[in-house]
């Protein structure tokens, strides 16, 4: 790869060129790198480079003509050149790992009060590290040299840039190092065990932490387009699954509900939960398991019949009398899930392994609860999880039979 960059202020790149991670690129990956004067390519005995702006107005402007020349001579057929300027979309981790496959990237520094607006015609992008204005381009130039070298081949020790901040869209896990407790806080426990599984886990879980705390803009880029009547956006991972929603009844509820339910049904731990500008941050165990709504058991009524009937026959076997939100005059209530879609409830061939989306959680009468599983179970049988055919509706004396 080769890196070029066009400054008016050369002389602020010799420490970057000096620096051990550009040394190790050099040897390594064979990296290119050179500072462009653009003064070199100004015309007079005074090599003008700037100019003041027309129709007045303080500051002066790089010309078009010394900064076109001076990216006429470096560029060549496979470069790519990117203006440094507060207009251009902001850089991140992605752009770096797009900028380091590249043959030939060219940075063009800007300074005074800017370019002359008929320099972005000799570009093939304008990049900007952030909402704020600096004297001059060298030091975005060499925050994003900086990024991008350090993922050459040979820039690192193997693995290190993996499982850094944005590199898998969260920020960071939390690392610790000698010594073992400073002023009463200890290593957590987890990183002393020597189990690489458990070790993984916590790093994710913490690292889903860290970006909720400080960076939960950052789901945005993550999550699809929110699912159900509360438009709730779900973030799987490998050992976990985050549940983003409006702060509601509803998501207080499947809080209080999951908490209630640890140890007496199949639901996810909490690992975390936080309510933050207006939003619900649940984040949880993911449970193993097909969905009913999987075509394997879709498709297989008798299987699914005897799936839907397992599950509400395990949610009324719950002591329901220190249950947080139950309803005191209806001696016949149970435990209702309340929401009885087809993708809530997990299953395996050995039975039921979990019911998620707990929002509605609640107590009903045992009739009421057949009602809505039955009623909930003809949505899925001819709705979006029927792959676009159209099943017969369940036989319901079959189904109530199996409840018997």
């Amino acid at each position: 790869m080769r890196i070029s960059v066009l400054s008016i202020a050369p002389e602020s790149f010799d420490t970057v060129k000096t620096s051990p991670v550009l040394k190790k690129a050099r040897k390594s990956s064979g990296l290119e790198f050179e500072v462009v004067d653009i003064r070199d390519y100004a015309e007079g005995s005074f090599r003008k480079i700037d100019d003041s702006p027309y129709g007045g107005g303080p500051g002066m402007v790089l010309r078009v003509d010394t900064v076109s020349k001076a990216i006429s001579a470096v560029r060549g057929t496979s470069s790519h050149v990117v203006l440094l300027s507060p207009k251009g979309k902001r850089f991140d981790q992605k752009k770096a790992r797009e900028f380091a496959e590249l043959d030939h990237l060219v940075l063009i520094c800007g300074h005074y009060e800017g370019f002359d607006a008929r320099i972005s015609q000799y570009v093939n992008e304008e990049i900007s590290i952030g909402d704020f204005i600096l004297t001059g381009g060298e030091i975005p130039a060499m925050a994003i040299c900086d990024s991008v070298i350090r993922l050459l081949g040979g820039s690192l020790r193997e693995g290190s840039a993996d499982d850094e901040s944005f590199e898998t869209g969260l920020l960071e896990y939390p690392h610790f190092t000698h010594p073992l407790e400073f002023e009463g806080r200890k290593v957590p426990d987890v990183l002393l065990s020597g189990n690489d599984a458990e070790i993984s886990r916590w790093r994710q879980t913490q690292a889903i932490i860290e970006t909720i705390k400080h960076r939960p803009d950052l789901f945005n880029e993550m999550a699809g387009e929110g699912t159900g009547c509360s438009g709730a956006k779900v973030i799987v991972l490998d050992s976990c699954v985050l549940k983003i929603q409006k702060e509601s009844k509803e998501s207080r509820r499947e809080l209080e509900a999951m908490t209630w339910l640890k140890g007496k049904l199949p639901v996810p731990d909490v690992l975390y939960h936080c309510e933050k500008d207006g939003l619900s941050y649940i984040l949880m165990t993911r449970l193993k398991g097909r969905m009913l709504c999987d075509p394997l058991i879709l498709h297989n009524r008798n299987r699914l019949m005897k799936s839907c009937a397992a599950a509400l026959r395990m949610l009324w076997s719950v002591d329901i009398s220190d249950c947080p939100f139950k309803d005191e005059g209806n001696p016949d209530a149970v435990l209702s899930h309340g929401d009885f879609c087809l993708p809530n409830v997990f299953a395996d061939n050995k039975g039921i392994t979990g019911f998620i989306d707990l929002g509605c959680c609640t107590v009903a009468s045992r009739q009421a609860d057949i009602d809505t599983c039955i009623e909930s179970l003809e949505a899925n049988l001819t709705g979006r999880f029927s792959d676009g055919t159209a099943e017969p509706l369940l036989d319901r004396d079959a189904f109530l039979s199996l409840l018997q």
